[in-house]
């Protein structure tokens, strides 16, 4: 059996690039935004380049390794185990998919939140309005703040929502919701994050490149 235990932690990334501040000039720090990111690893080729917690675990996958434990310091994958399976038969307020335990400083809204990874690797309520809360890297799987669940990559279902089946999903303006309306005056970012399931359910794939309106 083999099995890859990566690390995982907050880094600097412009362009889905990830830089060094102590190398990187002053515009790129201006452009960059937090996301986590693995810790390369000589013995994991997967690993290489610190790629995102998804594209991570699609090369894993090709290789035929697994996901059998993640959190929010590491992934562990075997060769031993069958292939990550999501579930969208979902009851209202569950998710099925990536899961990971961290701690989140804020959360309003509740389950269904959109979260932005702050920077001190704690995650906050994403909010369209200002480059300061984007990206939204995360849902939030549980209510309140402190120790608590968020789903990275997956179904999600919340019955208060009334999606158009198929449509893009976006970040709104007001902290942690979302909406199939793109935000449109200036200075709003633009973030599509999955794609509406069914009316109520939300497949949570979020890009991570954001735009800005002029």
């Amino acid at each position: 059996m083999g099995v890859h235990v990566a690390y995982i932690r907050p880094m600097q990334v412009v362009g889905g690039q990830v830089i060094n501040k102590n190398d990187a000039t002053i515009g790129q720090m201006a452009l960059a935004s937090m996301e986590m990111r693995i810790i390369a690893d000589s013995g994991i080729a997967s690993s290489s380049g610190n790629p995102s917690i998804g594209d991570y675990i699609v090369a894993e996958d090709l290789l035929g390794f697994s996901v059998a434990h993640i959190d929010n310091t590491m992934i562990v994958t075997s060769d031993s185990i069958g292939g990550t399976k999501f579930d969208p038969d979902l009851d209202n307020e569950e998710a099925s998919g990536i899961i990971i335990a961290t701690t989140v400083d804020a959360n309003a809204y509740g389950i269904g939140s959109a979260l932005h990874l702050d920077t001190d690797g704690n995650y906050i309520e994403a909010n369209a309005s200002a480059e300061a809360t984007m990206p939204c890297t995360a849902i939030a799987t549980e209510t309140g703040t402190g120790s608590k669940e968020v789903l990275l990559h997956g179904f999600i279902r919340n019955d208060l929502w009334t999606w158009t089946p198929g449509g893009a999903v976006h970040v709104n303006i007001t902290n942690g919701t979302l909406s199939q309306v793109i935000p449109s005056a200036s200075g709003n970012q633009v973030q599509r994050v999955g794609i509406a399931y069914t009316a109520n359910i939300l497949y949570f794939n979020p890009d991570m490149t954001v735009l800005e309106i002029a």
